[in-house]
Parts: structure tokens; C-alpha cells; sequence
């Protein structure tokens, strides 16, 4: 089965107001996508304060679930399911079929690749469980590329400064970093890294 490219780090916009919906050009999707299929991201913006979706990809078929705040306070869940194809400039799209769960109405809408995308509002981020220490660190693919990242990998008898936590590092896998000790809840934004050797500094 053909399929377009990750959607990981990627930002979406509505291509128009959406007639039953409230997701608007002004509503930006950020989006992120594991290799296994899982698809998560947070969107605000128009009459959306800020809503999150979570769902599985199989092939360039989405199907996920949505919940929100709307700016006057009331809140929203619904269904989707989305078809990723690529517009002739290159970008990515996505044509969707949605309902919602807590109110009455279905509709469609197209959301659209935004280039270059905006800032994530979470930035860097760990995704993923910390049980035990261990996490798994995703990286922006905006500020960070895995060619950066591979003088960490030489690093792995060391110690490894997030923030102000010292890890283990434990692998480096394009833009996921393994690492053990990480002192931080799940979500918490990560905002630099570097290696660390104890009694260097």
C-alpha cells in the first residue's frame, strides 16, 4: 500500500470555515506520529482555545478522537476519519469525515500543510513512559536533525544534561533519545541538551 510520508512535526490549517464545526483557517494542527502508527496533536486558534486528538494510522487512513475547549468555555468531543493525500505543490492534506459525540452534527473539511510550519507550542517534548527513569525524548524535527544529534551517540558511557536533570544516555535513534534518571513527569518541555562528564565542570 502507497503511502505519503510521516506526519510527524508536520502543521495543519483548514483550507475554509468548516459549516457545523468549529475549526477554522485560523485553527493550526500540530501533529505528531510514531513509527508503530500512532497519531496525537494539539490545535487552537479561531473558536478552539485548545483541543487534542488521538488516534492510529493505517496506510495514509487516520482514524482518531478529538475533545476541546471552545473560547466561550464549553467543551466538545468528536470522531474522524482523515485520508492523507498531497497537493500538487507538495504539500501534505488530509480530507476528513467528522462527527460529533457530545452534540448533534457531521460534516467535511480538508486541512492543509502549513510551510514553513509555526513554532509547537510545546516545543521539545518527552513522549512516551518515564516509569522506572526511563523515557523516550522527541525532539523537534524544527530545531533538531538526527545528523546533529550523532556526536551523542559517542556519548553513551557518560552522563547527559536535560534541563537540570543528569541521565544516562542510552540510545539515540534519529530524532528519539533513550535515556535513563530522567527527573521530569511525562510532558514535561525539554528545552536543550548536552553531554555532561562528571567533574568536567
Amino acid at each position: 500500500m502507497s503511502r505519503h510520508p510521516s506526519l510527524d512535526g508536520r502543521a495543519f490549517a483548514s483550507d475554509g470555515d468548516v459549516a457545523g464545526g468549529d475549526v477554522g483557517p485560523a485553527t493550526v494542527f500540530h501533529y505528531r506520529e510514531t513509527p508503530d502508527g500512532l497519531i496525537e496533536a494539539r490545535y487552537a486558534g479561531g473558536a478552539v482555545r485548545v483541543g487534542y486528538l488521538v488516534g492510529t494510522r493505517d496506510g495514509d487512513e487516520l482514524r482518531f478522537r478529538y475533545a476541546q475547549v471552545r473560547l466561550d468555555g464549553s467543551t466538545a468531543t468528536g470522531r474522524c476519519t482523515s485520508v492523507v493525500t498531497r497537493l500538487e505543490d507538495g504539500r501534505l492534506a488530509m480530507d476528513e469525515d467528522w462527527a460529533w459525540e457530545s452534540e448533534a452534527g457531521t460534516g467535511t473539511s480538508r486541512v492543509v500543510e502549513l510551510l514553513p510550519p509555526p513554532e509547537p507550542p510545546d516545543g521539545i517534548r518527552p513522549i512516551g513512559s518515564v516509569a522506572g527513569g526511563r523515557a523516550t525524548i522527541r525532539l523537534d524535527p524544527l530545531r533538531f536533525t538526527p545528523e546533529a544529534l550523532r556526536g551523542l551517540e559517542a556519548c553513551s558511557h557518560v552522563e547527559v544534561l536535560l534541563g537540570t536533570s543528569v541521565c544516562r544516555l542510552v540510545a539515540v535513534r534519529g530524532l528519539d533519545v533513550d535515556v535513563e534518571g530522567l527527573d521530569a513527569a511525562d510532558g514535561t518541555p525539554v528545552l536543550d541538551l548536552k553531554p555532561y562528564m562528571r567533574g568536567c565542570w
